[in-house]
């Protein structure tokens, strides 16, 4: 494993035994690319972030960004048994929740996604939720854990160059956003669907 210590004027590295995540480095600057354009059953819901310490632990082998750390790649295999000897170089939400960087603090969840998810009762959150807080939301406050895992995700994009992340920020939203408003995500290459819990188990197991 590789813990890498950023700042602005660039990175270090340094050979450690374990991943360790301290909270002395720099924010990150984003990284962003060109979108991938692309969900069974419908769940409509209507669309109604200063430098915070970040070190980010990756691994030291690069991302298998043609297989399951796509939504092609996923759904092109088992949905329920991905291979967990693989890594996407993903940070967990739990990461995220304590290295959250402050840059996106303020920005709200249905800004970015075009639209808010739902609570275990399925009614809709305010649409002034900032994704900082939806990393903290419990399981009664977000189904599914879907916002959760939709707020990491889209965070270890942001950051993809730095994780060797495989996904792009653009392939991140676009996933969320179908899901928000038509309750499921359709893969453009393969025509194959996501519900919410099932792009929620993708992104999981894009996490290391």
């Amino acid at each position: 494993m590789i813990a890498l210590q950023l700042d602005f004027g660039g990175f270090r590295t340094q050979e450690t035994t374990m991943a360790n995540e301290t909270e002395n480095s720099t924010e990150l600057k984003s990284d962003r690319s060109q979108p991938m354009q692309t969900t069974r059953r419908k769940f409509l819901v209507k669309g109604v972030a200063s430098a915070a310490p970040v070190i980010l632990t990756v691994t030291s082998r690069p991302a298998m960004g043609g297989n399951f750390c796509t939504p092609s790649g996923f759904l092109s295999g088992n949905l329920s048994n991905p291979d967990d000897s693989r890594s996407c170089n993903g940070l967990s939400p739990g990461y995220w929740k304590n290295h959250f960087p402050d840059r996106f603090k303020h920005t709200r969840f249905s800004s970015l996604f075009g639209g808010v998810w739902v609570d275990g009762s399925g009614a809709a959150w305010n649409p002034d939720v900032t994704l900082k807080e939806v990393l903290h939301f419990r399981g009664h406050e977000d189904r599914y854990k879907f916002g959760t895992h939709a707020v990491a995700t889209y965070l270890n994009a942001e950051y993809r160059t730095r994780l060797h992340y495989p996904m792009e920020v653009e392939t991140v939203v676009d996933i969320v956003q179908q899901v928000l408003t038509t309750g499921v995500y359709t893969d453009p290459s393969t025509g194959l669907t996501m519900d919410a819990m099932e792009v929620k188990d993708f992104f999981e197991g894009t996490y290391h």
